[in-house]
C-alpha cells in the first residue's frame, strides 16, 4: 500500500482497477456462473422461452441475451460487470483526486469496498441493479469532473456534455424508474450551473428522448410487449390500501366501487404492510387486468386521499421509503428481514421457483452454483445471510441512509472550509437516488438503495477536497492536464 502514500502517481489509477479487478475476480470465482434472483430467471426466461415483456429492463434483457448465445450461461455477462464496476471504481477515486483530495484518502474506500460482501456479491449478481448501479456510479463521476472543472475555469465541451448524455441514458434504460433520477439530476445542474444550462437541458433531454423512443418505437418494432400500465401505479394502490386498513371511514362509495372492481374489499384491508406492495399484487382476488382498465380512477383516488387523509397517506407511503431515509431498521418500520438480503445471496431455491413458467430444462444445470471453493462459498452464504439479519451489520454492509448522510455531510464541510458552493453537486446523484425511492418505492429492498450506498461509502474522503484557490497541489489535479497521467484513465 505505499502507492497510496504518493502525492502524485502516473499508475495511480491504473492500480486501483487492478486491485479492485483482482478482488472481484475472486467473488466472480466464488459465486461462478453468477448470483441469481428471482428476477434474474426472468430475465433469463423473457429471452428463452418468453414472452419477452418490458416489465424489467430490456437492455440489461439483451446482455443477458448475449451472455448465454455467446457461452450458454451468464457467467460473461457476471465477468463482465466486476470489470465494470473496477474500472467505475478507478475513475472515482480519480475524480475525487482531482478535486484536491490526497491520493491515499480518494483511493481507500475504493480498495476497501470490493471487501464488502454487499458489493463484492452485487457485482456478480445478474440483476439490472447492478447494470443500474454501475451506470449512476460513472454519472457521479462525471459530475465530481465538472465540478473540478467549473472551479478550474474549464468549459464545458462536447465531449463532457455527450458524456452525461449516455450515462444519463443508461440510467433510464436499465431501471424503468430511472428517468425519475435523471429529471432530479437535471434540475439541480440546471439551476446551479449558470452558462452551462442549455447543455445540461439537452443532455438530459436526449437521455429522456432515448429512454421514450425506446419504449414507444423500438420495443414494439422487435416485438417486446409493454409492461402492464398497473405496475407504473402499483405503489398508489398499495398506499390507498395502507389507508384504508388504517381508516375506512375516508372512503366514500364511489371509492370502495372502484377499489372493488380490482379486488375484494377484504384483500385491501388484509394489504396493511409498509414493508411491501406485494401484499396486495400477490393476493389471488386481485384483478391485474381490472386494476389496469382502471389504473386511472384508482389515481385520482390517490389524489384525492392525499386531500381527506394526507398524514395516513403520507406516513404509509414514507414508512415503504423507509429504506431510503431512516438509518436504523427496526420492526416497525419494516426494517430488513432476512429474506431481502438472502434473496441476493442465495439461488438454491430460485431455479425451482414455481409462481412462473419454467426455465429451459438444459440450462438449470448450468445455472447452478459452480463456485471455485465449496468450503468458501458455504462460509460467504453464511456471513452474507448475518449480514441480513443482524441489525448492527445492516446498518454497516447494507443500510444506505447513514452512509448517505455521512457523505452529505462531507461534501457540506468541504464546500463550507473551501467556500465552494459547486461542490455541492457531488450530492446529487446520491440525494437524486434517495428522493426517487421516497417519490415511488415498491418494497424496504437493499437492491433499491444500492446507489446509495455505494457512493456514500466511496464520498466520505470529499470532506479532504482543497479548492485551487486554497491549495497549490491542486494544480495537479486539475481536470485542464487531461492529458496528465496521473488523473487520465
Amino acid at each position: 500500500m505505499a502507492w497510496l502514500r504518493a502525492r502524485t502517481i502516473p499508475r495511480a489509477p491504473l492500480l486501483v482497477y487492478g486491485w479492485a479487478q483482482l478482488i472481484l475476480l475472486c467473488w466472480w470465482a466464488v459465486n461462478f456462473p453468477a448470483q441469481l434472483s428471482i428476477d434474474s430467471t426472468t430475465y433469463i426466461r423473457h429471452v428463452t422461452v418468453g414472452p419477452w415483456i418490458a416489465d424489467h429492463s430490456v437492455l440489461y434483457d439483451f446482455f443477458v441475451l448475449c451472455s448465454l448465445k455467446l457461452t450458454g450461461n451468464v457467467w460473461l455477462l457476471a465477468l463482465i460487470q466486476t470489470i465494470v464496476y473496477a474500472a467505475a471504481l478507478a475513475l472515482i477515486a480519480t475524480r475525487i483526486h482531482q478535486l484536491g483530495v490526497r491520493w491515499r484518502w480518494a483511493a481507500l474506500p475504493c480498495v476497501l469496498i470490493v471487501f464488502v460482501p454487499t458489493f463484492g456479491s452485487f457485482t456478480t449478481m445478474i440483476w439490472k441493479d447492478a447494470a443500474f448501479a454501475a451506470a449512476n456510479l460513472f454519472l457521479a463521476a462525471t459530475l465530481l469532473k465538472l465540478i473540478a472543472a467549473r472551479r478550474a475555469g474549464v468549459p464545458f465541451g462536447r465531449p463532457m456534455v455527450l458524456t452525461l448524455a449516455v450515462e444519463m441514458a443508461a440510467v433510464t434504460l436499465f431501471r424503468n424508474n430511472g428517468f425519475v433520477v435523471v429529471i432530479l439530476v437535471a434540475f439541480v445542474l440546471i439551476i446551479a450551473l449558470k452558462g452551462a444550462r442549455l447543455k445540461m437541458t439537452a443532455a438530459a433531454a436526449a437521455a429522456i428522448v432515448v429512454f421514450e423512443f425506446a419504449g414507444a418505437v423500438v420495443y414494439p418494432a422487435v416485438g417486446i410487449e409493454p409492461a402492464n400500465s398497473s405496475q407504473s401505479y402499483g405503489v398508489f394502490d398499495a398506499d390507498i390500501a395502507l389507508v384504508y386498513a388504517k381508516n375506512p371511514s375516508a372512503f366514500t362509495s364511489a371509492d370502495l366501487a372502484v377499489m372493488q372492481k380490482a379486488a375484494p374489499l377484504n384483500a385491501w384491508r388484509t394489504s396493511d404492510n409498509c414493508y411491501t406492495s406485494d401484499t396486495l399484487f400477490k393476493k389471488k382476488s386481485f384483478n391485474y387486468a381490472q386494476a389496469n382498465a382502471h389504473r386511472h380512477q384508482l389515481a385520482e383516488l390517490w389524489f384525492s386521499l392525499l386531500k381527506r387523509d394526507p398524514v395516513d397517506l403520507v406516513s404509509g407511503h414514507l414508512c415503504r421509503a423507509a429504506i431510503a431515509w431512516r438509518v436504523r431498521p427496526t420492526t416497525s418500520f419494516g426494517g430488513l428481514p432476512p429474506k431481502t438480503n438472502w434473496d441476493l445471496y442465495t439461488k438454491s431455491y430460485v431455479l425451482g421457483y414455481t409462481d412462473a413458467p419454467p426455465l429451459p430444462g438444459y440450462l438449470i444445470p448450468r445455472l447452478r452454483p459452480h463456485p471455485i471453493s465449496w468450503r468458501i462459498y458455504n462460509k460467504l452464504a453464511v456471513v452474507r445471510y448475518d449480514i441480513a439479519k443482524t441489525p448492527l451489520w445492516q446498518l454497516l454492509f447494507s443500510r444506505a441512509a447513514g452512509w448517505s448522510y455521512l457523505a452529505y455531510l462531507a461534501i457540506l464541510v468541504a464546500a463550507i472550509r473551501n467556500r465552494w458552493k459547486t461542490l455541492l453537486i457531488a450530492a446529487v446523484p446520491i440525494l437524486a437516488n434517495q428522493l426517487t425511492i421516497m417519490v415511488a418505492n415498491p418494497a424496504q429492498l437493499f437492491r433499491y438503495t444500492v446507489v446509495q450506498l455505494f457512493l456514500g461509502m466511496l464520498f466520505i474522503p470529499v470532506v479532504a477536497a482543497r479548492s485551487r484557490d486554497r491549495s497549490n497541489d491542486a494544480a495537479t489535479a486539475s481536470p485542464v492536464a487531461e492529458n496528465h497521467p496521473a488523473t487520465a484513465l
